[in-house]
């Protein structure tokens, strides 16, 4: 389907999406399951299908209702103008956090795998001046790039992990009993989280068309995503064992410096920085111009163009500020940032949507009983 020149599709959308997520996918979420569920951590993403089913269907439903409005519209709407733009700045602290924590997980990871000598200031002000610069050329071109380049990215990984298939130790992975269902359940907290970045994305305001294809196109997001954790569990946990992958940094990295093909490839690690450098440059990009939006929405102005540089300057202070070292930073995302995304990205949208039916049950009932 065509789209206009400052919109995208549904699809796109969740071409984007699944960029998003394949960021924290390669870096955060083995380690976390391997920590919370040890050998059966690889199982754990299963049980984020059924959140992640049900946001789509609840945020497929109040686009429905509320044609032709944002999500931003759709909030203050149902809770009032002054109470939602209470929770518009909510989302917006929210997402201004993210963006400078995703920032700092950038740098953190190019400094400790390839370029350890050279400061952390130094690629965050590299990342943020050309992140700039396109922002200013709209979001189109990040959605109709990532259309191109998902295809590749996912055939890279689907490569890489038959690479490392051989290698997979099953004692690494069983025996998996009955008694493993609570860490199971806890070691999808990550995966949930994560996923949970799908309504952020409905801040985008009018920028997304063709939204009858939206439950489409969400379950293919959530079988390939959540099909692509598991995969990543998988490989990394039976390679390395749960006890290595909680412990180390980058676990997918130090898992893709096993292959060796009779001793002629090597260092394919490379490819793995590669797709880290775009997917956190589209996850980075797309939280900013989901604050722009915000913003725009929040204070009704007509252009947020202006704000942009100024925006990536306290992004700079922010994920500079934000830890003095990494093991702060992973600390922080799972003692804290996890409960804030399941309350944000599901808690909040299923209160809406019940709001909204109690309210729609109200207006129905005033209209069959009018007050004389």
């Amino acid at each position: 389907m065509k789209t206009g020149k400052d919109k995208i599709s549904v699809k796109q959308l969740f071409f984007v999406f699944t960029i998003m997520v394949s960021s924290p996918t390669t870096r955060l979420l083995p380690k976390y399951a391997a920590a919370k569920a040890e050998q059966a951590g690889w199982v754990s993403p299963i049980i984020s299908t059924v959140p992640f089913i049900l946001l789509i269907l609840v945020i497929d439903s109040l686009l429905k209702r509320y044609k032709g409005q944002s999500m931003s519209d759709i909030i203050s709407n149902i809770l009032g103008r002054f109470l939602g733009k209470l929770i518009l700045a909510v989302y917006l602290l929210w997402t201004l956090w993210l963006t400078a924590m995703y920032t700092r997980y950038y740098t953190e990871r190019l400094t400790s795998s390839i370029y350890p000598n050279i400061s952390i200031s130094v690629f965050v002000i590299l990342t943020l001046i050309p992140i700039a610069y396109i922002m200013h050329s709209g979001f189109t071109p990040i959605a109709r790039m990532s259309e191109i380049l998902l295809p590749f990215i996912g055939a890279t990984l689907i490569m890489l992990a038959l690479f490392l298939l051989p290698k997979v130790r099953v004692d690494n992975l069983f025996p998996v009993y009955f008694n493993d269902i609570v860490p199971i359940f806890n070691g999808s907290i990550a995966s949930t989280g994560i996923l949970s970045y799908l309504f952020l994305l409905f801040f985008l305001g009018g920028k997304v068309v063709n939204l009858k294809s939206l439950r489409k196109f969400g379950y293919i997001a959530a079988y390939v995503n959540i099909s692509s954790i598991m995969v990543v569990n998988f490989i990394v946990i039976g390679v390395l064992s749960s006890s290595l992958a909680r412990r180390v940094s980058l676990p997918v990295l130090t898992a893709v410096k096993q292959i060796s093909l009779m001793d002629i490839v090597e260092n394919i690690e490379a490819i793995i920085v590669a797709i880290w450098i775009f997917a956190d440059f589209t996850l980075i990009t797309t939280l900013l111009v989901i604050v722009l939006n915000l913003i725009k929405s929040m204070f009704k102005l007509s252009d947020t163009r202006p704000l942009i540089n100024i925006l990536a300057v306290l992004i700079y202070f922010l994920s500079m500020g934000i830890c003095t070292r990494r093991f702060e930073l992973e600390d922080f995302t799972n003692s804290l940032l996890m409960p804030i995304n399941i309350t944000l990205g599901y808690g909040f949208p299923f209160a809406l949507y019940f709001l909204s039916k109690l309210k729609n049950r109200s207006k129905s009932k005033k209209a069959i009983n009018p007050s004389p």
